[in-house]
């Protein structure tokens, strides 16, 4: 395989077995779905001040991403809103 580096304007030639020295990252196959502020109110029936309580209060697990809040949606349980110390899955 043959690249060009224009940095140093050389031709690398990697031997035949060689095709990618770079690690890719391996992304996480559990990833936890996300729910919006407004989609988490519908699915309990509450409020947005509801929800926001919730997050102020540690009752569910969430995450501001710019001007959005994110809200993992296996924190949304029975047992992690109506308990005094939750219990995460993620």
């Amino acid at each position: 395989m043959v690249f060009f580096c224009p940095f140093f304007k050389v031709i690398i030639i990697l031997p035949p077995g060689i095709t990618n020295t770079k690690k890719k990252k391996k992304m996480r196959t559990n990833q936890s779905q996300f729910i919006t502020r407004k989609q988490a109110g519908e699915m309990l029936h509450s409020s947005l001040k509801t929800i926001d309580r919730l997050l102020r209060d540690n009752r569910i697990k969430g995450f501001k991403l710019g001007s959005k809040v994110l809200i993992y949606a296996d924190s949304l349980t029975e047992e992690n809103i109506n308990s005094l110390f939750p219990k995460f899955l993620n």
